[in-house]
């Protein structure tokens, strides 16, 4: 009885020594979380009041986010030090750049030309090759009123050109190719060919023959020209004789005053720089003037019936000219 007794109060004594335990340590926690006040040793409810089933499902990892849902600020929203301009990403093509005509082109290539032979005093270019079409309307009369000439006469001609700022002097070749089925009293058809000389002044009436523009002025031009007609056949006249061998010609040198019109591009320097030898057409050349003869002669030979006939002399008459050219520059 008495062992008994003595294991009951020592596990009474135990019990209670362990209980005073958890009390102090419980005491101690509350104190160092509250700040030792015992008073606010009590945890706050969360739960909501209608109890768990009024709490949101926590997110799922993949879902989408509800349009409801407020989405946190961004930190470009937030950060004043963060620059919102957008700017192009770096693999972006840029856009090219506009077309440009030709002209456009021809411009750029010549004012920079024109800067760089300003800045190394390299002297401008001066001369150009000349290619052309003249037309001559005839109006020959010699002293036999029988053999007067009234058609057109057209020819090629190249040449060169030299051209300064107010001034231009040209000078030329001239192939002959006309006028054709000319015909003569008792003449069967002629065919007309023959060469010629040239040489014309122009002055700028303006003074700027390079200006975009383009130029008029006047010219004069000096000229000498011998053409010859001649039959390839023969023709039997009313009286059946027969006519053949026909030779016309006739030649001049006259005076060649005319009005014209030039369209030319900005000159180039001279130099060895490929975009400055390019060869390119330096400008155009129109005029419209008439040729007065100074000096003429005709000399006509022909056979009838095998016995030799013609004439020679002069003749009087002046008529009008055309002319195109075109300056190229080589």
């Amino acid at each position: 009885m008495e062992a008994r007794s003595h294991l009951t109060r020592l596990t009474l004594s135990i019990a209670a020594f362990f209980t005073l335990i958890g009390g102090v340590s419980g005491a101690a926690l509350a104190q160092g979380v509250n700040g030792g006040d015992p008073k606010l040793n009590t945890i706050p409810n969360t739960v909501p009041q209608g109890g768990l089933n009024d709490m949101p499902p926590p997110p799922v990892a993949g879902a989408p986010i509800s349009p409801e849902s407020p989405m946190p600020p961004s930190d470009a929203e937030t950060s004043p030090s963060i620059n919102k301009t957008t700017h192009a990403s770096p693999d972006t093509p840029a856009a090219p750049p506009p077309k440009r005509t030709k002209k456009e082109k021809d411009k750029e290539e010549a004012d920079h030309a024109i800067a760089i032979a300003k800045a190394h005093s390299i002297p401008p270019r001066t001369g150009a090759w000349t290619l052309g079409f003249d037309f001559r309307q005839l109006n020959i009369k010699p002293d036999d009123g029988r053999y007067k000439e009234h058609k057109i006469s057209p020819d090629v001609n190249v040449g060169y050109v030299t051209i300064r700022n107010t001034w231009w002097f040209m000078g030329r070749v001239h192939l002959v190719f006309g006028p054709t089925s000319e015909h003569f009293p008792n003449s069967p058809t002629l065919d007309t060919s023959g060469y010629g000389y040239s040489f014309t002044y122009g002055k700028s009436l303006f003074g700027d023959l390079r200006k975009s523009s383009g130029d008029y002025g006047a010219e004069l031009g000096l000229e000498a020209f011998q053409v010859v007609g001649r039959s390839f056949e023969s023709k039997t006249l009313s009286d059946g004789s027969l006519s053949s061998g026909w030779v016309m010609r006739t030649s001049w040198t006259a005076l060649s005053p005319a009005l014209y019109a030039t369209f030319l591009q900005p000159s180039r320097p001279q130099g060895n720089r490929p975009e400055w030898l390019v060869t390119r057409i330096e400008g155009y050349r129109v005029s419209l003037g008439v040729v007065i003869p100074v000096q003429t002669s005709w000399d006509l030979s022909w056979t009838h019936d095998q016995v030799g006939q013609g004439g020679r002399g002069k003749w009087k008459g002046a008529f009008g000219l055309a002319s195109l050219t075109a300056w190229l520059g080589i």
